[in-house]
């Protein structure tokens, strides 16, 4: 510690005096320090240096003259244990004068220096959506420190592909167009220690926010999309649609509801989407509504889409109703709680509850589905229906619990539907060989289906141990009722963590199944239970 004189200057009796940088400006004049100490007397005083809580010896007291300047040990000698020092304080809870190292202070009075520490910061940081904000572009992001050991304070630098974000300093990120497929990280900063710990590496997928109506009605059919929030529609409804194209994006619903309303119809093909396209892929979505179609044209129809053509649709709950009135008396009418044609392509681990009424008494060739109206290709798996299904029509009057009719041809193979389960209340046909608990026709190929024994069917009941049936195997409500883990759904129909795609769990898109105990039922990851149903 040196100690320092402090200099006076007497000019013109008046007295100057020149003080040094220090953490306690000089206060009174010489003559007050001198009356102070008394007429003619020394007064010293003593300086002492305390680790507070740190390791090693401190330096021995010294005795310093009153009124004189001693410099700060330049250099801390103590240490603690994963902590750094911050300087100085005359108390030892920081609530004293505070002093860096090296500076100069006036001593007044005997004093204690207390070292001051800061806890090293450690842990982990991630980088997560803020709160409320599920989609990617134009979300916020933001560095979450909840794993790290302090609370603060902070500092953030968000970088892009590595290098700093110019002005991307802050808590929060808000992510831009320019950010897609991008390598974002977030470096925090302790504050006062230079400490820092990196987030891991964050690509920003390709996906654009879909935060109201207006966005959902001009999305393009090559782009990917997230919905940020759940949208009722106003008004009337056009499906998504581009001239010539299928939709060949991605639409990740993101586990949020669109609600159709009600919305009537007296021509084209109806849906959210009309086409979904190969490439295309629509997942984790939730619709409700109603639909009511008047129409004399050849139609389809759907609560997702009016056709699948090759796409991926997953993770999709309806409770859609759709009703064909009786003044349509067109030709090859095909209506399904999820889409109306299945032309190619997959579905997998979907359900509607929606009641699917085509009341057609004069239309030719009617085919309705729990699930699809009509499978030409693709396949149909681990998927469940509830509602009422309901055909009329002069030639064909097909209905099923999952697909209205199987169609095999020349061109098509009828498709695939397995592993499904059909819990429908009734399927009713006024031409009765064409009702079946899973489907109305049996052109494709069949494995492993359930019906509730307890449903009838064009008004009567069915007895099937046949799963590759039409009718589907048995299955007793009781069973039905009972919770996955080895039970009737997992033993039974097949829908295991190993079989054939559908996971219970209910963590996310890749296990997206979960038990609803009050109905006994599947219910996807996303939903909230019988409320939902």
């Amino acid at each position: 510690m040196n100690k320092k004189y402090l200099p006076v200057i007497l000019f013109s009796g008046l007295v100057f005096v020149i003080l040094l940088a220090a953490c306690i400006p000089f206060e009174g004049s010489i003559e007050e320090v001198r009356a102070k100490a008394g007429e003619g007397k020394a007064v010293t005083y003593t300086v002492n240096y305390n680790a507070n809580g740190g390791k090693e010896d401190p330096p021995n007291p010294e005795t310093v003259p009153a009124g004189y300047l001693i410099t700060l040990l330049p250099e801390n000698t103590f240490t603690q244990d994963d902590h750094t020092f911050t300087g100085w304080n005359t108390r030892a809870d920081g609530t004293g004068t505070s002093c860096a190292a090296g500076d100069e202070y006036q001593v007044n009075e005997n004093v204690t220096f207390y070292a001051q520490w800061i806890l090293n910061m450690s842990g982990t940081v991630a980088i997560i959506l803020a709160p409320g904000h599920g989609a990617w572009i134009r979300a916020i992001l933001m560095a979450d420190t909840s794993n790290l050991n302090i609370t603060g304070p902070f500092e953030y630098q968000w970088k892009r592909g590595g290098s700093d974000i110019p002005g991307a300093t802050e808590l929060i990120y808000v992510v831009s167009d320019q950010n897609q497929e991008q390598s974002l990280t977030v470096e925090v900063r302790q504050t006062g220690t230079g400490k820092t710990v990196s987030s891991g590496e964050f690509v920003v997928p390709n996906r654009i926010g879909i935060y109201n109506q207006m966005q959902l009605e001009n999305i393009g059919m090559e782009r990917n999309y997230i919905l940020a929030d759940d949208i009722s529609i106003v008004g009337h409804w056009s499906p998504i649609y581009a001239s010539g194209i299928y939709f060949k994006g991605t639409f990740d619903g993101n586990g949020k509801t669109i609600d159709l309303g009600y919305q009537s119809y007296t021509g084209g093909s109806v849906g959210l989407f009309t086409s979904i396209g190969s490439g295309g892929e629509v997942k984790n979505l939730r619709l409700t509504g109603s639909i009511n179609i008047d129409n004399n044209d050849e139609f389809s129809a759907g609560a997702l889409a009016a056709q699948n053509q090759g796409g991926y649709i997953h993770n999709i709950s309806s409770k859609v109703d759709i009703t064909l009135n009786e003044n349509s008396t067109s030709n090859n009418l095909q209506i399904g709680g999820i889409v109306g044609v299945l032309g190619s392509g997959t579905i997998q681990n979907c359900y509607s509850t929606g009641w699917m009424q085509s009341k057609t008494p004069n239309a030719s060739s009617v085919f309705v589905g729990g699930i699809a109206g009509s499978q030409l290709e693709g396949t149909i798996k681990n998927c469940w229906a509830s509602g009422l299904i309901w055909t009329e029509g002069t030639i064909y009057a097909m209905a099923g619990g999952i697909v209205g009719s199987q169609i095999k041809s020349p061109l098509f193979s009828g498709g695939s539907t397995i592993y499904c389960v059909a819990l429908n209340i009734s399927i009713y046909s006024n031409r009765s060989t064409d009702a079946g608990r899973i489907t109305g026709n049996a052109d494709g190929a069949l494995e492993r289906n359930y019906a509730s024994d307890n449903m009838q069917v064009s008004n009567e009941m069915v007895d099937s141990d046949d799963d590759s049936s039409k009718d589907g195997a048995d299955a007793s409500i009781p069973a039905i009722a009972t919770t996955p883990g080895g039970g009737w759904w997992t033993d039974t129909a097949g829908w295991t963590n190993t079989g054939v795609g559908a996971v219970w769990g209910g963590t996310g898109e890749d296990i997206p199944w979960k038990w609803e105990f009050i109905l006994g039922r599947p219910i996807l990851w996303f939903e909230n239970g019988v409320n939902q149903q």
